[in-house]
């Protein structure tokens, strides 16, 4: 992942630690660990031309992001599956974050979170083949059910408020003081 926010009674070196061996093992939960956002920014290319690689009744232009399936040679594990184990560990929110930017000078236009599509892992598929190629589409910037593709799944976008919301089905607990 690329951002995270937690809280945790762990250190950050035992909480990377225990978020391994979760991954590793396919554990789901881990002791002392309360709350966790993380974030894994893909870049969103602007399509303008139809491929093999469009989704059934979508048109040109649409939006796409490249998913990492290949093993990494440490964990043999893809980024792609990593995230899908990361997010079945309790009380870990996990995403894609897709920038809604298409031309190199909107980087320095004013910060705003609603360019920010965020597409929970909990609807993404599992068992995808490492030899194909596949994506996040989107049909316009502010697409609420994206497609996973390479065989198109219904997904959900979210603006950044939303998915960090402790009152989004599906999303986080509000946390108790115990």
């Amino acid at each position: 992942f690329d951002q995270a926010w937690t809280r945790t009674a762990l250190s950050q070196a035992e909480l990377f630690n225990r978020l391994q061996n979760a991954i590793q093992t396919g554990a789901n939960s881990i002791d002392n660990f309360y709350v966790g956002y993380f974030l894994q920014f893909k870049i969103v290319e602007r399509i303008r031309r139809r491929s093999i690689n469009i989704p059934p009744h979508y048109r040109t232009p649409y939006l796409r992001s490249k998913l990492s399936l290949h093993p990494n040679t440490l964990t043999r594990i893809s980024q792609h599956e990593t995230l899908l184990r990361l997010s079945t560990i309790a009380n870990a929110s996990v995403a894609y974050a897709c920038a809604m930017f298409f031309e190199p000078e909107e980087i320095y236009e004013d910060p705003d979170l609603n360019r920010l599509r965020c597409v929970p892992l909990d609807s993404a598929p599992a068992g995808w083949a490492t030899s194909k190629r596949h994506f996040i589409t989107f049909q316009t910037p502010f697409d609420q059910v994206p497609l996973w593709c390479s065989r198109p799944k219904k997904g959900e976008a979210l603006s950044f408020t939303e998915w960090a919301s402790p009152r989004r089905e599906g999303g986080l607990k509000e946390l108790t003081g115990k």
